[in-house]
């Protein structure tokens, strides 16, 4: 039967060349490459650096193909990979570093990331590269140890393992990466990036990061399992470049520092952020920061499970304001940056070792729109009465690590110089006693707690602690076990406190004010 529209049929027909010629191009070729068929020896003590690098660029001239790594050892310096290059490490083969520092030559791109360090040629590198990737069941080891690469002074050369600079269209999928002397992989400046069920080991030295993605925009990471001596997974800006469209989900985290960050270099804007569907172990839990500059917004990170943490949540915007190795052309931030649009729901955290969990601006930059719900966090406790009263430095330049305030005032949230703070459901207990509050909430405007529980102690202090803070409403919220005081309200800048149907049951006094503060709205 004839077609009764061949217009249509015609674009049509136009549609699926014009999409098969893309995908055509969008991945590798087909064509398989041996590294065996180009010398390579792969027994472990041979260096075979140049056959697998005459093997890449035979693909590369013939328009493309799969670099394969059968079983065995491969002992190599830096490989480049090139546009239309597959490499597949197979089930049995390791792609092993070289341990000296000769077979990471000094041409490729030196990175001076930081005054005094520099950030050498890695194991694996791509520059400015299109439709380039890794897979495979095998592993890539870097020898990074600390025998083989001394970690001090800290300026001295370390390789990485995988780098990707300038690149666009990166896929690694499956592999196994363990023992980078550095960083294991760095996204700088890259672009429509596809990680997916990757496993990282890096403990075997220091600044041992898993993902690092500084100044790359349109990045998925999911299904990993990522075990790190530093930062699990960072986003960074080294340079005014902005990082967007993140998402990170169904990983596995564990991590003798953050399971998730940004920062703390942050230059360039990091925007539009997803995290979810985690489960993290033993590190110091997620942290957002801003300290060179930035705008740190369109946060959401929900259905996280957290266990034998350090802490679960940091927040922090700051003014370090560093200047790294940047562009000729880069606009650089003069005055601090914002943090703002965060949401933060669904978080299970037990066994939380240390109370370290904060969101704190600097004055005349607040932390501003944040929303807490759904959370449940059981903390050791142990904290004493007089450090709820202990004063805090704004510590406006210092590198926020998660004891940037020493011992805080509270044993779940301090939050300062902060602005639109919602807080529902937040469910929050200690499992030895604590004397501290629960929420801490010092020059804060804009701040509602709703259908939330907090456990106290009866000689602590008030539960839910309120120093000049203004426009506050805590409605629908208890505390839980025999307490002294639920809400203490201080500070003359206090005002347009409000107080709706909570129910402190166990409490002496469900609220108290000092002299100077205007008395709260209370139903």
């Amino acid at each position: 039967m004839p077609l009764k529209n061949t217009s249509l049929f015609s674009a049509l027909l136009l549609v699926f060349m014009f999409t098969s010629a893309f995908y055509g191009l969008a991945s590798p070729k087909k064509q398989l490459f041996s590294v065996k068929d180009y010398g390579a020896k792969g027994d472990g003590t041979s260096l075979d650096t140049k056959a697998i690098q005459a093997t890449i660029d035979a693909a590369a001239g013939q328009g493309g193909g799969t670099v394969v790594l059968p079983p065995g050892k491969y002992l190599s310096g830096t490989i480049i990979l090139k546009d239309h290059i597959l490499l597949r490490i197979e089930a049995g083969a390791v792609l092993l570093g070289s341990t000296d520092m000769k077979d990471y030559p000094e041409n490729i791109v030196m990175i001076d990331m930081v005054p005094g360090t520099t950030f050498s040629a890695p194991l694996v590198y791509a520059e400015r590269a299109r439709y380039v990737g890794i897979e495979g069941k095998g592993m890539i080891d870097g020898q990074g140890t600390r025998l083989n690469f001394p970690p001090l002074p800290a300026a001295n050369y370390r390789p990485g393992l995988i780098r990707f600079n300038y690149c666009q269209f990166v896929t690694m999928e499956d592999i196994h990466l363990t023992r980078p002397a550095r960083w294991t992989v760095h996204l700088r400046d890259s672009e429509d990036i596809t990680i997916r069920n990757i496993s990282i080991q890096s403990r075997s030295n220091r600044n041992n990061d898993g993902i690092d993605i500084d100044g790359c925009q349109r990045v998925k990471i999911t299904g990993c399992t990522i075990d790190t001596e530093d930062d699990a997974i960072v986003l960074k800006s080294y340079r005014a470049h902005t990082v967007r469209d993140i998402v990170v989900a169904n990983c596995i985290l564990t991590s003798w520092c953050y399971a998730f960050k940004i920062g703390t270099e942050t230059l360039g804007n990091v925007e539009n952020v997803s995290v979810s569907n985690c489960v993290i172990y033993e590190s110091h839990g997620i942290a957002l920061q801003s300290m060179d500059g930035a705008q740190v917004r369109n946060v959401t990170i929900s259905n996280i499970t957290m266990n034998d943490c350090f802490a679960v949540l940091e927040l922090r915007l700051g003014g370090r304001m560093r200047v790294y190795a940047s562009e000729e052309n880069d606009v650089l931030p003069t005055v601090p940056g914002k943090m703002e649009n965060i949401i933060i729901t669904n978080i299970q955290a037990d066994n939380v070792a240390q109370s370290f969990d904060y969101i704190c601006g600097i004055p005349g930059y607040p932390v501003e729109k944040v929303v807490l719900d759904n959370i449940r966090i059981r903390y050791k406790g142990g904290g004493k009465k007089e450090d709820a009263y202990a004063a805090i430095d704004d510590k406006i330049k210092d590198y926020p690590k998660w004891t940037l305030f020493g011992t805080l005032p509270s044993y779940g949230f301090f939050i300062r110089h902060a602005q639109d703070i919602s807080i529902s459901n937040l469910h929050l207990s200690v499992q030895e006693p604590d004397y501290r509050p629960a929420l801490h909430c010092e020059k804060v405007t804009g701040l509602s707690v709703a259908s939330s529980s907090f456990m106290g102690h009866l000689q602590g202090a008030p539960v839910i602690r309120l120093i000049n803070t203004q426009e506050a409403t805590i409605r629908h919220s208890t505390s839980s076990g025999p307490v002294a005081t639920f809400i203490g309200i201080e500070g003359a800048a206090s005002a347009d406190t409000y107080l709706d149907s909570n129910y402190p049951a166990k409490a002496k006094q469900y609220y108290q004010v000092e002299k100077e503060v205007l008395q709260p709205k209370v139903r």
